[in-house]
């Protein structure tokens, strides 16, 4: 039996270093090959039922996703985890697969990360590590994991990240399961990250 499963969009953070364009615009608002940020996540979570965090420029964000998403204004930033807190009660013992809003995802989908899983581990989407810090194994985090709700169900709303407490525990404890994303990944946190997206897109036409 495939887990019920529900989406969380992290649309909330500044997008300080991509300034002075997050000034006036949230950067999930923020074009990539002429469409929006967040509306490339929520091709890629459709068919589940979806939230989105904001609070940076948080009207905006309500206003461009209308009645697609449930969408929590959070009072002051929560970071990954605490949003995943902050929406226990919608959550309501679902699993959440949880997408980083400024995450530009090319020539694949998120279907790794819920083909064949059981609702017992931690699922993250990777791509191949390099000479990147910080990795899990041979991959870094690409925009993207799926949390059971034992995971879920134990956040608070408070300031925190995923990265300590999901996925790090989960590795330690043999819970972690990399699922390597087939096409690029681009976080879109910095101007020259940002051109790339742009140029990768546009080479789609």
């Amino acid at each position: 039996m495939t887990p019920d499963v529900c989406a969380l969009i992290l649309a909330a953070g500044e997008g300080t270093r991509m300034r002075p364009a997050t000034l006036t615009t949230p950067k999930p608002l923020l074009p990539v090959g002429g469409v929006p940020l967040l509306d490339r996540a929520f091709a890629l979570v459709e068919g589940l039922d979806t939230a989105v965090n904001a609070h940076h420029l948080a009207d905006q964000i309500v206003a461009h996703v209308g009645d697609r998403a449930h969408v929590e204004v959070e009072k002051e930033l929560l970071g990954s985890s605490g949003s995943v807190g902050n929406l226990r009660g919608w959550i309501a013992g679902r699993a959440v697969l949880v997408l980083n809003g400024d995450a530009y995802l090319h020539g694949g989908d998120l279907s790794v990360l819920l083909d064949g899983w059981g609702g017992e581990t931690v699922r993250m989407l990777g791509v191949p590590a390099g000479d990147e810090p910080f990795a899990f194994g041979d991959h870094v985090f690409a925009g993207a994991s799926l949390l059971p709700w034992r995971v879920a169900g134990q956040m608070e709303p408070v300031l925190s990240h995923l990265v300590l407490t999901a996925w790090r525990p989960a590795e330690a404890a043999g819970l972690l399961e990399i699922r390597e994303f087939g096409g690029t990944y681009i976080d879109c946190g910095t101007p020259a990250d940002y051109a790339t997206a742009n140029a990768l897109a546009g080479r789609d036409g």
